[in-house]
């Protein structure tokens, strides 16, 4: 899956998969990373769990390690932590990748929630035009931008 995201000048503090969820036969035959944009990769679990289907997430901050079953929906720590992308730019393609290692069994990604954040300071929001629209009591006009 590819993920791009088209901010400049952003720069990564945290990231977390706060959750990612399917079906496949056989858990322990996937590597599940997240690959920045420049390439960096991080392994967020591999070769864990002889159970089907997953849904959990991964923190940095999590108490508890990777372990079974990976469909409880659970927070783990990364096999590998997320913070190696600390400081690095959000721009561009990230890819979270899932690599079934061995033939035979087939799965499908049906859902991911990753979180970024970022301690870029950001200009507060002023107004451009500030007009009173007025609105009859069960009218319902149309708004435009004019044009």
């Amino acid at each position: 899956m590819f993920l791009f995201f088209p901010f400049y000048n952003f720069f990564k503090s945290n990231i977390n998969i706060k959750r990612w969820f399917g079906q496949h036969g056989n858990n322990k035959d996937m590597r599940v990373s997240l690959i920045s944009p420049e390439g960096k990769e991080v392994i967020l679990v591999s070769n864990k769990c002889e159970q089907q289907n997953f849904n959990c997430g991964f923190d940095d901050a999590s108490d508890e390690n990777v372990k079974c079953p990976l469909n409880n929906g659970k927070v783990y720590k990364p096999q590998q932590l997320l913070e190696a992308f600390n400081g690095d730019e959000l721009e561009g393609t990230w890819i979270f990748q899932i690599a079934d290692q061995k033939a035979g069994n087939g799965g499908r990604l049906e859902g991911l929630q990753i979180e970024f954040c970022s301690n870029q300071v950001l200009d507060n929001p002023y107004i451009v035009r500030n007009e009173k629209l007025s609105i009859g009591w069960n009218s319902s006009p149309v708004i435009s931008s004019g044009r």
